[in-house]
């Protein structure tokens, strides 16, 4: 690293602050890799979401998702990735029927898009399979909310404790759950 500038800030309200210039290696912070933040008192680098799977999700039930419910997923999974963290995104076809977004839970994002939906219902009608995308794992609470709203096919990152009981909870009601292998974190 070399520093580039070095300035006192002046301000009458405040003691003298220094503002520093860093030049970094274009490989260490490239626009296309990193995604920059301030915050209070310094400086977020987050490696950038590019990537929609980090492999091709694996489904982690006996029952594997129909045509239609892999295109519905495709799409919702697609659409929760841009959502802020913690989101839902509920698809029916080739349409997105309602997204929760900025939530404080999943189990919230959840319930928030399944009310979402009720009020489109009138409006629109369904056309095809009803599917959800997470962007974050679902614990079983949230999962049971989800299938109680009707959901036949589930997308989401893994990697949760509750993994397993939720595979078998699907299992239990013909319900195809895949699991991404990656977390889409949007702040």
């Amino acid at each position: 690293m070399d520093v580039l500038a070095r300035g006192q800030v002046a301000n009458a309200d405040y003691p003298p602050a220094y503002a520093w210039v860093l030049a970094l290696p274009a490989p260490v912070l490239s626009p296309y890799e990193v995604n920059l933040r301030s915050v209070a008192g310094g400086l977020l680098i987050e490696s950038r979401d590019n990537r929609l799977y980090s492999a091709e999700p694996v489904c982690a039930t006996k029952r594997k998702p129909t045509e239609a419910e892999a295109a519905a997923l495709r799409l919702a999974w697609k659409t929760v990735k841009y959502a802020k963290t913690y989101a839902v995104a509920l698809a029916e076809g080739r349409c997105v029927a309602a997204i929760s977004a900025s939530e404080s839970s999943t189990y919230d994002a959840v319930r928030n898009a399944l009310w979402k939906m009720r009020e489109k219902r009138s409006i629109l009608p369904g056309a095809g399979p009803l599917v959800l995308a997470a962007d974050a794992a679902l614990p079983l609470k949230t999962l049971q909310a989800a299938l109680a709203g009707g959901v036949t096919a589930v997308i989401q990152p893994g990697g949760w404790q509750d993994d397993e009981d939720c595979a078998r909870f699907c299992d239990e009601r013909n319900v195809a759950m895949l699991l991404a292998g990656i977390r889409h974190f949007r702040h």
